[in-house]
């Protein structure tokens, strides 16, 4: 297993900054492939300190799409945390830096699961179906968030 690099440096220096690395190939540990259930490369794994996968993605992604695959990853961990406050700013970057990638409504969704789990307030949850409505109304997101009406 090796660290693992990017072409692109503004994913770089996000990744740096943000996550341990580790890359591995299929012939170097093939328990732990299997342990994921990684049958594709590349598979990339946000997963927590006891190894407990947060987030999936799977295949060659541009940097813009891959920025807001691993924002949302990194957010969905934060949240599960319980450190709301981060995991909201990481989930509005999505939306912020990436609103044109498919992970933009998956993060707005969870923002505002966030930011009910902060507060137990449901107007978090009303405001946020009100948010997929307008910005993603075709989104399955917006779908999963109805039954917050």
């Amino acid at each position: 297993m090796g660290a693992v690099t990017y072409p692109n440096a503004g994913v770089q220096e996000f990744v740096a900054s943000s996550f341990v690395t580790v890359m591995s190939t299929l012939g170097e540990d093939p328990e732990l492939w299997s342990r994921y259930n990684a049958n594709w490369t590349p598979t990339i794994l946000v997963l927590d300190s006891q190894g407990n996968e947060k987030h999936r993605i799977v295949g060659y992604l541009e940097p813009d799409y891959f920025l807001g695959q691993i924002r949302l990853g990194a957010g969905k961990y934060l949240m599960e945390a319980e450190k709301f406050e981060e995991s909201i700013q990481m989930l509005a970057d999505v939306a912020k830096y990436h609103p044109e990638t498919e992970a933009a409504p998956e993060a707005a969704y969870y923002e505002s699961v966030a930011r009910y789990k902060r507060t137990r307030d449901p107007q978090h949850l009303k405001a946020g179906l009100n948010r997929l409505r307008e910005k993603y109304p075709g989104s399955t997101w917006n779908m999963k968030a109805s039954a917050w009406a």
